[in-house]
């Protein structure tokens, strides 16, 4: 998120051709797994897959901010619904309406400043 990408959370439980849909779908350009997914559900990616089981190999991530910046209209995921086809359908998800969410969630929970 903070680098500007927004984020298709895509659940390896799913049939393939589910996953393969969705993933194609919504554009993903890189997918972030690890090697307790199905070998099958990672193959069939459109995209490179990253395992975060080699993540420790690759080094300390870079110092500083990204260069991207964020908007709150700006896509912070997309979220696929059973859709009233048969079909999932995305529904993308904004940074406001992530912040507003977690804010509310925050309240309803009462959570402040101090609260980690």
């Amino acid at each position: 998120l903070k680098a500007g990408a927004a984020y298709v959370p895509l659940d390896p439980v799913y049939p393939v051709e589910r996953l393969e849909f969705m993933a194609a779908d919504a554009g993903v350009v890189a997918v972030v797994s690890s090697v307790s997914v199905d070998e099958r559900v990672r193959e069939a990616m459109p995209a490179p897959v990253v395992l975060v089981d080699d993540l420790d190999e690759v080094g300390e991530p870079g110092q500083g901010d990204p260069s991207h910046q964020t908007h709150s209209g700006s896509a912070a995921y997309v979220i696929y619904t059973s859709g009233s086809t048969g079909r999932p359908k995305g529904v993308v998800v904004s940074h406001g309406n992530a912040v507003g969410l977690l804010r509310s969630a925050g309240r309803e929970l009462g959570c402040g400043r101090g609260d980690v």
